[in-house]
């Protein structure tokens, strides 16, 4: 025999009961075996000693209980599975990461903020959910393949980072300034998309089919020869015009040549004196007051009457012009036919015309500069009482110029 009973406790056989116990109220222990008396009840020897035991932990029986080896809250149901703090039945349900969940469910192993992913394919970046060969760039930034790029500055196109104003071409593309092309049907021409077959003429690229290059520059027509007829640096078409103190005009309007020495209106522009003709309420030449803005306040207390009435006329590209009254201007495109329609009249006087007498003046040459909206430099010209004879950048960030003889009292001018 290797065991006995002894008052409800399991012993060694070879122990006689009443020899080798310790008295625990009505029961019996052996000494010094691994058990002691507590509150009434052999425990092992290990045990605290307390009132209530759970798997060898005390517990509060009041507020607590033993389940299945485990200390529970006493309001909570008792049992057999757990998961987490939460009882389940694995028959019905199913326990994921302390969480229950449907049978069917599936478990999430990895949340990326609140969405469930799977780590074999996919990771979390940034609180995303992106595939797991992704590049994971930060919030302010974007993937352009494995690369990690700032919209602000650069975009991606086709798995290539470029510039962010560049134009996205493909492959088998090239790009001109912001257009792309194909390079097989067109070419890239000073910052402009033009087909192939153009060829190159100094600066631009022109038609071969319908201009050609002559010194540098683009002639057009076809026909026109190369040692053309120039006015003005310009190539004219002597079948329909003409050159005209290096002016163009019409073959039908004439070239007229004023007498005495030329008024310098500016670098480039002279206007010389034709003569003294009669004007009536029906004109012979129409007005441009109201027509100009270099034409401003009353004309007869109008300073510099003729230069400005030259550089209206010389602006609009006519040759011919007239003063009358001291400062009132005219002018026209036919102007050189109709100047002379009532004859010459005796009341002009100091160049600037008199009643019903209009001063006629012919424009020799097209002046040195203009604006860059079209307007005649004058050279020189008064600005602060100060002369000058180009183009400055004195109170400006771009060269400028006046387009009157005197700035201080027109205020009018451009820049270069």
């Amino acid at each position: 025999m290797t065991h006995q009973c002894c008052n409800g406790i399991l012993m060694n056989g070879f122990w006689s009961c009443p020899e080798c116990v310790h008295k625990c109220v009505d029961r019996c222990y052996p000494k010094g075996k691994g058990y002691k008396c507590c509150s009434g009840k052999v425990i092992p020897d290990a045990w605290p000693c307390c009132p209530h035991h759970c798997a060898g932990k005390c517990f509060n029986a009041e507020t607590q209980k033993c389940c299945n080896d485990k200390i529970i809250d006493r309001n909570k149901i008792c049992c057999k599975d757990y998961c987490g703090d939460n009882c389940y039945d694995p028959k019905k349900t199913s326990c994921c990461n302390g969480q229950v969940i449907d049978k069917d469910g599936k478990c999430c192993t990895s949340k990326c903020g609140q969405i469930c992913y799977d780590k074999v394919t996919m990771k979390c970046c940034n609180n995303k959910v992106i595939p797991i060969s992704a590049t994971c760039c930060t919030a302010a930034q974007r993937a352009c393949g494995k690369i990690c790029y700032s919209p602000s500055t650069h975009q991606c196109c086709h798995n290539r980072l470029i510039p962010v104003r560049s134009p996205c071409c493909t492959s088998a593309q090239r790009a001109c300034g912001k257009t792309c092309y194909s390079p097989r049907t067109h070419k890239c021409c000073f910052g402009k998309v033009v087909p192939s077959y153009y060829r190159t003429c100094g600066q631009i690229c022109y038609d071969p089919k319908k201009s050609k290059c002559c010194d540098n520059k683009k002639v057009t027509p076809l026909s026109s020869p190369c040692g053309c007829v120039r006015c003005g640096g310009v190539c004219i078409n002597t079948k329909f015009q003409k050159c005209c103190h290096q002016r163009i005009l019409l073959k039908s309007v004439p070239c007229i040549s004023g007498s005495g020495n030329p008024l310098r209106i500016t670098t480039g522009l002279n206007a010389r004196r034709v003569g003294c003709y009669r004007d009536t309420w029906n004109r012979a030449i129409p007005t441009l007051e109201g027509k100009s803005y270099i034409l401003i306040g009353n004309y007869r207390r109008r300073p510099f009457a003729i230069e400005k009435c030259a550089l209206a006329a010389a602006k609009l590209g006519w040759s011919v012009f007239a003063v009358q009254h001291q400062g009132w201007c005219a002018s026209s495109p036919t102007a050189g036919r109709t100047y002379k329609k009532y004859g010459r009249y005796n009341t002009c006087r100091n160049g600037k015309g008199g009643p019903w007498g209009n001063d006629v003046y012919v424009l020799e040459g097209k002046g040195s500069k203009r604006t860059t909206k079209g307007d005649i430099c004058v050279f020189p010209f008064i600005y602060k009482g100060k002369l000058y004879n180009g183009c400055t950048r004195v109170d400006h960030n771009r060269p400028w110029c006046a387009i009157t003889p005197n700035y201080d009292i027109d205020r009018l001018w451009g820049n270069c």
